[in-house]
């Protein structure tokens, strides 16, 4: 739908809860139009915090056009536009809801908002099927005519310059940041001084400092000169400026702190630099409380986001907060190489970033500007802090669950033995990053495999090194075909692929080729259960690491990860059909997991099957009534002399909007009736055919 255009960011699963917000006062009414503020021209951080939040909000509208509900979208859109006049995004698509409801005055007033409030691309207008209706309408053309006018009158983009740093202060500001409308990304460059600054490599006492300090002496270690730390807590938990004296300190300016791109996660800031950082931080209040790590990892925007920094030489280093500890568990949905997530709450990062600073410190500098120049810093950064921790000795070792936690130790970091393994690094040697892509897998069907609105499918993200799926399905089995053939190295070097699965239990991973570029992988129901290397901490995670050798060092892993549903109570028969599906048992009730990704249901469903295995439907109980579904997912409303269904209702799922608490799955009718037909009376199955109401 081209109305929905919101820059071309994927949609997060976190965010497809959101649509129970409320706003103060009361909708316009229709046909008017706000009046025009005297507001000053927002800047450059202003453009990006507005474009996110506009990312969040148009979600929910986005599920209600697919659902061709656009009375719902109407509202919703009304509400918006009042809260945020500026807004040409919500103004268009309200445009949108209109023309689809035959209110084409009202719906050209709101096109006309858009306009004023800066949407000028007419090719978006003209291909867009739900402005159709407006097509033979004067004031559609002199608006389509106004578009063309406006960008012809466009000033020039603002030139930027890149920032000197001075005394180690790398300051974010107007001067030298630019806005990418597009996919919504902040550019800030930065200029260093060409010569090395006075200084050591590493300050601070003991045999570690000294070693660096003797081969950056030696010309042996680039030291940190060119490389930028990003605190993202205001100073929480920050980087001694002693301990790395080369390291440049990113200080936001006063335009930067007002529009909140400072603090927490970063939104989508690259720097022209290696950059490394943290936010010590968390999200503390309301239902949705998380981690910085838990929260990019529920949404599909904000982990595109980190797989880029992480392609552009950016890491950061977030506390797990509650998030992997005894009682509730693992509640990380996912495993990437995007982050370091560190054990335990504020400060616990720090030992990461003293051991990040000094891995790229302890880069011979042919090699940290081989990596530099070609995007491989945080690869092979990662690679290096996975394979120095003290308990990871070998090579099966780190292919194996131990190298790579949800959350890291500090107690783990060997120091010394990770500076020996960056120092140790030549060009014709550096590690290649693993791509991955699905080439094939089994889809679950909503409102017959699982229970959801049908814009929440069961893919979590699809990225270049990490791939999850948020397991809702009621199957037994999951399969998925995987390739990493777009694989290669830096240095043309030939790659053997290892695939292992890092933590579950039953998983087969078949090769489908001889280099073991693709396999197929087959994970069966993962009830909740201890993590190996933990056995105090549960979780509902399944891992698979790949891991690409080039005869010389291994990767940074990828991964394959699936997150099972820790809350439901399965059962299946031997053969693997399900048995029953109980959402709400009191046990397993009072197990904690991610509202934004399980929200709650209040039934039970067991299955129905005819002679020859074939699913028949299933029953639900819930809330003391009994409810009979057909196998295709319709409610059963009358049944024939046999007890067959005869007339079904059509239902779909949507997730009730709460101020507070874990949202919740409701069963709304559709109001379609479909009537099934049987071939003779042995037949169980049924073939059903939509009908009128009467």
């Amino acid at each position: 739908m081209p109305s929905l255009r919101d820059g071309g960011m994927a949609a997060a699963a976190a965010v497809l809860f959101a649509g129970g917000f409320a706003f103060a006062g009361s909708p316009p009414a229709a046909g008017t139009r706000p009046a025009p503020q005297e507001i000053e021209a927002p800047n450059v951080f202003q453009k990006f915090a507005a474009a996110s939040t506009e990312r969040v909000f148009i979600v929910p509208v986005i599920q209600m056009f697919r659902e061709q509900r656009y009375a719902d979208a109407e509202t919703l859109l009304r509400r918006l536009a009042e809260k945020f006049p500026q807004s040409a995004l919500y103004h268009y698509n309200l445009a949108a809801a209109l023309s689809r409801q035959a209110k084409a005055d009202a719906a050209l007033d709101s096109l006309a908002n858009a306009v004023r409030f800066g949407f000028t691309d007419k090719s978006i207008a003209e291909r867009d099927a739900d402005l159709d209706a407006l097509r033979g309408h004067a004031r559609y053309k002199s608006l389509i005519a106004a578009m063309d006018a406006a960008r012809a009158g466009r000033p020039a983009a603002v030139r930027i310059a890149p920032a000197k740093i001075t005394q180690g202060r790398a300051v974010v500001d107007e001067s030298n940041v630019s806005w990418e409308p597009r996919n919504n990304l902040l550019f800030s460059l930065f200029a260093f001084e060409p010569r090395l600054p006075n200084g050591t490599a590493r300050g601070g006492e003991g045999a570690v400092a000294e070693r660096l300090n003797e081969w950056f002496a030696k010309g042996e270690a680039a030291g940190n000169h060119g490389d930028l730390y990003d605190n993202r807590d205001r100073g929480h938990s920050r980087l001694s400026a002693s301990l790395l004296p080369q390291v440049a300190h990113i200080e936001y300016g006063r335009a930067a702190r007002d529009a909140g791109v400072d603090y927490g996660v970063n939104p989508g800031i690259l720097f022209n630099a290696v950059t490394f950082g943290n936010s010590s931080t968390a999200l503390t209040s309301s239902f949705a409380w998380r981690s910085q790590a838990r929260l990019v990892l529920t949404d599909a925007n904000l982990v595109a986001r980190a797989y880029l920094h992480y392609a552009n030489n950016h890491l950061y280093v977030y506390p797990e907060h509650r998030d992997h500890d005894r009682g509730q568990g693992d509640l990380i949905p996912a495993n990437t190489p995007y982050m370091v997530i560190s054990q335990g709450s504020s400060g616990s990062d720090k030992p990461f970033l003293n051991a990040v600073g000094a891995i790229l410190a302890a880069f011979r500098p042919e090699v940290k500007s081989f990596l530099r120049d070609r995007k491989l810093v945080m690869p092979t950064v990662q690679m290096i802090l996975r394979k120095g921790q003290k308990s990871v000795r070998t090579d099966a070792d780190y292919r194996s669950g131990k190298a790579h936690p949800t959350a890291f130790s500090a107690e783990e970091i060997d120091l010394s033995r990770m500076i020996a393994l960056a120092n140790g690094l030549r060009a014709d040697g550096i590690p290649p990053v693993v791509t991955l892509a699905v080439a094939e897998e089994d889809k679950a069907s909503p409102g017959i495999d699982y229970f959801a609105p049908a814009t929440v499918g069961e893919g979590l993200f699809d990225t270049p090194s990490a791939i999850a799926r948020v397991v809702r399905s009621t199957r037994y089995e999951q399969r998925i075909v995987v390739t990493a053939g777009a694989t290669k190295d830096p240095n043309g070097h030939p790659l053997t692929f290892h695939w292992a699965a890092l933590r579950g239990d039953g998983i087969e991973i078949k090769p489908l080729d001889e280099k073991r570029q693709k396999v197929e992988i087959r994970i069966p129901w993962h009830e909740r259960r201890a993590v190996p290397s933990s056995p105090e901490v549960t979780t509902d995670r399944v891992d698979i690491g790949v891991f690409a050798d080039n005869g010389r060092t291994h990767s940074a892993p990828a991964f394959v990860t699936y997150f099972y549903p820790g809350d439901q109570k399965r059962s299946y028969e031997p053969d693997g059909r399900v048995r029953c599906v109980d959402y709400d048992d009191p046990a397993y009730r009072k197990r904690y997991v991610d509202p934004l990704l399980f929200p709650a249901r209040n039934w039970r469903d067991c299955y129905e099957y005819d002679d020859s295995g074939a699913l028949l439907g299933w029953n639900r109980v819930g809330e003391g009534s009994l409810q009979r579904f057909t196998r295709d997912g319709h409610k059963v409303v009358e049944t024939d002399a046999y007890g067959r269904p005869a007339v079904a209702e059509g239902v779909r799922y949507e997730i009730e909007p709460v101020k507070s608490g874990r949202p919740r799955i409701v069963q709304v009718s559709t109001g379609e009736l479909f009537a099934y037909r049987y071939r003779n009376a042995k037949d169980r199955l049924g073939t059903p055919s939509r009908q009128e109401r009467k």
